[in-house]
């Protein structure tokens, strides 16, 4: 339900700017499951759901930019990271299956895209890199926060809780 944009400087490890905001996909579905449905269900959803979620890191992304001061040609980096069924959306990528029984994604790994060709707010020519899921309710951004928080290095037990849309 939640969508956040920060901007990074790569070449001194820089935090410049960041900022959130609620998805626009939610006037579609409070929920995957429903926003699923609708993308599948109605003529054009899919559609009507990617551009919703563009729309929303779009004007996130101005914000950031505005605030550090930083054209969007000088980003030629992307990274997104978010559940299953955001990336399938995001991407424009059918998710049908994400909700029926054995729940299997379109893909856990995406390749490298262009920033152009999903419409963002950036350099067109910059590459976007979608971090990993593992299966179809583990996306990348449970990917993400076991990374950033150093979990996948650890000997001992522990736990990770993300407490999603759904929770």
């Amino acid at each position: 339900t939640t969508v956040a944009v920060e901007l990074w400087d790569l070449r001194n490890g820089r935090r410049m700017a960041g900022a959130g905001s609620y998805n626009r996909q939610a006037a579609f579905g409070d929920d995957v499951i429903s926003r699923i449905i609708y993308a599948t269900e109605r003529p054009g959803g899919r559609k009507v759901l990617q551009d919703a979620v563009v729309e929303t890191v779009n004007e996130l992304t101005r914000q950031v930019l505005a605030e550090a001061g930083v054209s969007q040609d000088a980003i030629w980096a992307v990274t997104l990271a978010g559940n299953t069924t955001m990336m399938h959306l995001l991407l424009g990528v059918d998710p049908t299956y994400i909700r029926l029984e054995p729940y299997t994604p379109a893909a856990n790994e995406w390749p490298r895209v262009a920033a152009r060709d999903l419409g963002l707010a950036v350099n067109p020519r910059a590459v976007v890199y979608v971090l990993p899921g593992v299966a179809s309710y583990v996306g990348g951004d449970i990917t993400a926060g076991v990374v950033a928080t150093g979990l996948h290095r650890r000997e001992a037990v522990a736990l990770f809780v993300d407490v999603g849309t759904n929770g």
